[in-house]
């Protein structure tokens, strides 16, 4: 069984280096969205753009831990597909509308994202 993990804001897969050692009965797999770490598809431009890139990185039946505004992805992802994948954990996830707050749309610039990555 997979276990896609899918970080915060950002999404970076690094976030999770220091668990993966420690995964013992799923095979855990971390996850970049379009515009996000080793990503650099600027593909998407909304909230179910997002989503669809997340269906169509995983495959059906399998399991996924998404944390912060990705969990907002994954629960948009279950609207559009309510049975893709077996179980779903979600960490903190944040509220609606969120794509159209600033902070949102400014980490949506390659530059930007960059450098809030480094601080």
């Amino acid at each position: 069984m997979k276990l896609y993990l899918l970080s915060g804001n950002g999404s970076l897969k690094s976030w999770f280096d220091e668990t993966i050692p420690h995964f013992q009965n799923v095979e855990p797999i971390p996850l970049e969205l379009p515009g996000y770490g080793a990503n650099p598809s600027n593909a998407f431009g909304s909230m179910a753009q997002l989503a669809d890139a997340l269906l169509d990185m995983t495959e059906p039946g399998q399991e996924i831990f998404a944390v912060g505004i990705n969990a907002l992805v994954a629960l948009h992802a279950l609207v559009r597909r309510p049975n893709h994948f077996s179980k779903v954990y979600l960490l903190a996830p944040v509220g609606a509308f969120l794509e159209e707050r600033r902070f949102v749309s400014l980490m949506r610039k390659p530059m930007v994202a960059k450098f809030g990555h480094f601080l």
